[in-house]
């Protein structure tokens, strides 16, 4: 509107638009020769479209506040219509009843009186024999009163001696708690005791599993060094004049000889993680039936 710059291009009816109308929040709304109304949103996107009968709408327009539309056909029927659903929420009369068609009317309700006197009168007769069963249901409530109140009495008896009885236990209860709480304490000692052995099981069981893994990978290289000790030794006792395999198949022996030296420390340290290892899966049992002792305590 200040520079008359076109902002945008819709192809919103086939045939032509027959009404547009512009809310103050940016909506619009527009019907066409389509037999459509459409609702599009301020960025000009379509955002509704309504169920509207094939008759061709040739006005549309917003309430004050945006919330409805009103589409009126050519035969002068308006039909209003809910933005945020698209679902019709009633109708516009456009042109008023003629005055033969309102005295119609009129003496039509005339006949029609004496039904709904009579209507009316079964209704204050249903309300009579309300009114008489609240009265039976009020007189039943001040009995039940009543004998609440009694009843009240004896239940106040009932708390005092309830009241006795719960002064003992309490100082019953304060001697229990007091022994509770040092068997807690013998219970978290225990459990303390029963932690540190694990935690030491758990480190002796893992160090015994690197050794055993470190001597499996000795044993295994154990066989390459024999392999090759007796390829060169075999060499060497073919060839008794060369003095350089004669030193290759000593240095094999020796390195044969050093690895079994080490591999017997690696197996009987495995030995001893595993007699450690025993005896702490046996030294278990102790921690373990003091905590259990003390969780029963």
């Amino acid at each position: 509107m200040n520079n008359g710059k076109q902002v945008k291009k819709i192809a919103a009816h086939g045939g032509g638009v027959l009404s547009l109308d512009w809310a103050k929040d940016g909506h619009l709304v527009s019907s066409g020769r389509d037999m459509k109304v459409k609702i599009w949103k301020p960025d000009f996107n379509p955002l509704k479209e309504l169920p509207i009968s094939k008759n061709m709408i040739t006005q549309v327009a917003f309430s004050h506040d945006g919330k409805r539309v009103f589409a009126a056909n050519w035969s002068g029927h308006i039909s209003v219509w809910d933005v945020a659903t698209a679902k019709q929420i009633g109708t516009l009369a456009s042109n008023p009843p003629t005055i033969a068609a309102r005295i119609k009317w009129i003496q039509n309700e005339i006949t029609a009186f004496p039904d709904k006197v009579a209507a009316s009168e079964k209704v204050v007769q249903a309300a009579a024999a309300k009114q008489t069963a609240s009265k039976a249901a009020l007189t039943k409530i001040e009995t039940d009163h009543r004998n609440a109140g009694t009843k009240y009495k004896q239940l106040v008896a009932e708390r005092t001696k309830l009241d006795g009885q719960l002064k003992a236990l309490s100082a019953e209860g304060d001697v229990l708690g007091k022994q509770r709480e040092q068997k807690q304490t013998e219970l978290t000692k225990a459990r303390d005791v029963l932690n540190k052995h694990n935690a030491a099981l758990a480190s002796m069981r893992k160090e015994h599993q690197q050794v055993e893994n470190e001597a499996k990978k000795m044993t295994e290289h154990e066989k390459s060094l024999v392999a090759n000790e007796d390829k060169v030794r075999k060499a060497a006792e073919a060839k008794p004049e060369d003095v350089n395999l004669k030193q290759v198949a000593t240095k094999a022996k020796a390195d044969l000889d050093a690895h079994r030296h080490q591999l017997g420390l690696k197996r009987n340290l495995s030995k001893q993680k595993s007699t450690a290892l025993a005896q702490l899966t046996n030294q278990q049992k102790g921690p373990g039936n003091q905590l259990a002792a003390a969780d029963k305590a």
